[in-house]
């Protein structure tokens, strides 16, 4: 009982700093009813963008965790299967609470047909590191690329260098000391929990180096496509000259990396105003508005992964 009434404090307050940064954003005409003018008067250009995540993005994803799949010897699911899968996943990320609500949809319709659950939720984990790999991949390309304007900014140039230095120390490590971590990890004796750690260490030592590169490659896809995306919105808004095309591939998967603080389902409320501020750090505009016509697309095709579950998987 106990349990359930802390769980629902922190769901509400974590609804209530949403409604305050929205409404500090709305105050501040920040987010403003151009998002919504923005879907009725570019309806075709809307619709594309539903499009583009529907039929490039989530197929990339879901191609990326059957690759994932099929290197960790799990029962084979068709792509399309795991294409619908990821779908629902989506809809449950979307309309229900909770910061794993989409792993854990993954996993339940996965794990009923194999026997080593392990695989099935480590597949799902190598899915999001790869994902997140690839962001701050991303960053650190085209940080490289817009060394001197980026470090002109002093605390965000200061961020770039603390990422790019923990990621490599981590990276050296973890590749370099990996076995002796491993072996250490397996004198772990506790009953339930050295059962555990011993099938995840089976898992990573299935994980080939062909499979990781393959990954991080459709990763780095998607995120083109993402940024692409945010391209695309952004004419409406801001006239954009060649040079702002590298600011926003940096800004993009900046904002990204921001939004998954779980406060609430997909940014709603980080993201808004990690984008404004973001965007008004490289004098662009709208950067909430953008953010929101981002956001209800992605809603969209979430209902889509709604009809995908009460149509198809719930019969079933």
């Amino acid at each position: 009982m106990k349990n359930k009434k802390y769980t629902i404090a922190i769901l509400l307050l974590k609804f209530l700093a949403v409604i305050l940064i929205l409404a500090y954003l709305i105050n501040n005409e920040k987010l403003t009813v151009d998002s919504l003018s923005f879907i009725f008067i570019n309806v075709e250009l809307f619709i594309s963008i539903i499009l583009i995540i529907f039929s490039i993005s989530i197929p990339l994803v879901s191609l990326r965790w059957a690759i994932i799949l099929k290197n960790l010897n799990s029962k084979k699911k068709s792509l399309l299967e795991l294409y619908k899968i990821t779908l629902i996943a989506h809809f449950f990320a979307i309309f229900i609470p909770g910061a794993a609500t989409a792993d854990l949809t993954k996993g339940y319709y996965l794990h009923k047909d194999n026997k080593n659950k392990t695989n099935i939720y480590f597949s799902i984990l190598l899915d999001r590191i790869m994902g997140l790999y690839s962001i701050i991949i991303l960053i650190f390309v085209v940080y490289a690329i817009n060394f001197d304007l980026i470090s002109s900014y002093k605390y965000l140039s200061l961020f770039c260098n603390l990422l790019l230095i923990s990621f490599t120390i981590f990276n050296l490590i973890f590749f370099i000391f990996k076995n002796k971590l491993l072996a250490l990890l397996q004198l772990i004796k506790f009953k339930f929990i050295g059962k555990k750690i011993k099938k995840v260490i089976d898992c990573i030592e299935l994980v080939k180096k062909v499979t990781l590169i393959k990954t991080l490659t459709l990763s780095m896809l998607n995120q083109i496509v993402l940024i692409g995306l945010f391209i695309i919105i952004n004419i409406p808004f801001n006239n954009l000259v060649a040079s702002d095309f590298m600011k926003l591939a940096f800004i993009t998967p900046l904002g990204e990396i921001a939004s998954m603080i779980p406060l609430f389902p997909i940014g709603i409320g980080i993201g808004h105003i990690s984008f404004d501020e973001l965007y008004h750090l490289f004098n662009f505009t709208n950067g909430a508005n953008i953010f929101n016509i981002f956001v209800t697309a992605k809603i969209i095709v979430g209902l889509i992964g709604g009809l995908t579950y009460i149509f198809y998987y719930r019969q079933s």
